[in-house]
């Protein structure tokens, strides 16, 4: 029974995307970085449910941009007119729907920074992966799958 000579590579590629870029990387790096940098991970909250409360009215308000943005599709606003709606919904919805979260700065910023460094960290390690694969870099950075 003769191997495929490529075959080895997606073995690879799929052990460099999924447990080091997956597991690693999205999981073990923020532990690390929390502990490095001294973010309180209840992000100075006095109940830890606080902070879940707090991640539900994010994804809130991102839904809100996001449809404000669906529906400038459909109104089609020409040019930088296009950024009005996520803007205002934006503008409007984040102290209504972020009053009361009381969370500390100093831990929210830094952990921020964290979420969108692991993220472009799993990232560049998913087109590492996909580079393996055969696929170009420029082309891996764009889809990595």
């Amino acid at each position: 029974m003769r191997r495929h000579p490529g075959l080895w590579r997606l073995g690879i590629t799929d052990i460099i995307q999924n447990p080091i870029a997956g597991g690693l990387a999205n999981s073990l790096l923020p532990w690390v970085l929390f502990k490095a940098l001294n973010i309180d991970p209840t992000l100075g909250t006095d109940k830890p449910g606080d902070v879940l409360k707090g991640g539900v009215r994010m994804i809130l308000l991102s839904l809100l941009v996001l449809a404000a943005g669906l529906i400038n599709m459909v109104l089609n606003l020409p040019g930088a007119w296009g950024f009005a709606l996520p803007l205002v919904a934006l503008a409007v919805g984040a102290p209504l729907l972020l009053r009361g979260i009381k969370i500390e700065r100093r831990y929210f910023i830094p952990a921020v920074g964290v979420a969108v460094f692991v993220c472009l960290v799993s990232a560049l390690i998913g087109a590492i992966g996909a580079t393996v694969g055969g696929k170009p870099f420029s082309a891996a950075l764009i889809d990595p799958v």
